[in-house]
């Protein structure tokens, strides 16, 4: 029950970072001068990618140090990353209207992307953050 709770947890966690990461880039993207101009657009979604990234890794330090064992992290870590990859590619393929202010990580390389390849992003986007599951306890016992 443990488990299931922290997963809980964490996919909520996970929204929540993804929503402030998303609101916080998006306001500077609409402005009159960012949005005509792809490479700001593509600075400001990258930023807000790597913000996202950097605030899970910070979680899921914490989530590791305080886990017993591997099961302990690591399913409440997929199951956040398998939720939010599910959920925001769902909105994504219905081009939901505020996917923009939900999702914004995930559309990093669209501003430099030709519109056909636009997914490319949300791909790389979720393998970036599923790998973030695997490399945050090697990285978490380089820093120590």
């Amino acid at each position: 029950m443990y488990i299931f709770k922290q997963s809980i947890f964490e996919i909520c966690k996970t929204f929540l970072i993804s929503i402030v990461c998303s609101v916080i880039f998006a306001l500077m993207i609409y402005r009159e001068s960012a949005l005509p101009n792809s490479f700001i657009c593509l600075v400001l979604n990258t930023a807000a990618l790597l913000l996202f990234l950097y605030l899970h890794y910070l979680n899921w330090v914490r989530l590791y140090e305080r886990s017993f064992n591997a099961t302990e992290y690591f399913v409440p870590a997929l199951s956040a990353v398998g939720v939010y990859a599910a959920v925001s590619s769902y909105f994504y393929s219905k081009r939901f209207i505020f996917y923009m202010w939900l999702f914004l990580p995930s559309r990093f390389l669209e501003p430099k992307l030709n519109s056909d390849f636009a997914f490319v992003s949300v791909i790389v986007a979720h393998l970036l953050f599923l790998g973030l599951v695997f490399m945050t306890p090697p990285l978490m016992y380089r820093k120590s």
